[in-house]
């Protein structure tokens, strides 16, 4: 895969959005051995295939987050925290974390691949539009122009078996991921980190 792949390094502070086409993947993976050699293949956490309209949040910014994501306190931490104490009375709390299809709560050192093909502002390598490398706590949000029971169970899971091109396009970047340097470990998510 060419070194020209569209690689972003998501930090703190860092809202991005990719606006989907029908047949786009979006994959989570993660190091399977962080401290290991970077020959390792990655860990697929979960798959998304999109639909025309849908788009990919990707924030760790309180100010970007949906309107109808509620945040935990415990999933703030370092200077967001207390920005969260100082707004918590603007919005309603959860009880516990919310657990929602269409949300991925990405820790630093995991990676997220925008597979398809090109497209007039975006050039895809080997099918990988993009590439995030985050470096902080993030979500990524799927947002669907429609939401039907079957994304409510599984948002955008793959209706069917991946076609022989979604599959070269998901082995490419496996081997893509597999040799980057593993530089980053978190144990836990929290935006702020």
């Amino acid at each position: 895969m060419p070194d020209s792949v569209q690689t972003i390094q998501v930090r703190g502070d860092s809202t991005l959005c990719w606006s989907g086409r029908r047949g786009d993947l979006v994959l989570w993976m993660r190091p399977q051995n962080p401290l290991a050699s970077n020959d390792t293949a990655p860990s697929f956490i979960d798959l998304w295939e999109l639909l025309d309209g849908d788009s990919v949040l990707i924030t760790n910014r309180l100010q970007d987050l949906p309107a109808w994501f509620q945040v935990h306190p415990s999933e703030v931490c370092n200077g967001l925290a207390f920005q969260f104490l100082r707004d918590i009375g603007e919005r309603a709390t959860p009880e516990e974390p919310m657990e929602v299809a269409n949300v991925w709560r990405v820790l630093a050192g995991d990676y997220i691949a925008w597979i398809g093909p090109s497209r007039p502002t975006t050039q895809a390598h080997d099918h990988l539009l993009a590439l995030a490398v985050f470096h902080a706590s993030t979500a990524v949000i799927g947002q669907p122009q429609t939401l039907d029971l079957h994304d409510m169970l599984g948002f955008r899971a793959p209706a069917g078996a991946a076609s022989p091109e979604q599959s070269a396009a998901l082995r490419a970047v496996a081997r893509h991921v597999s040799q980057l340097p593993a530089r980053y470990l978190a144990l836990e998510w929290a935006l702020g980190d």
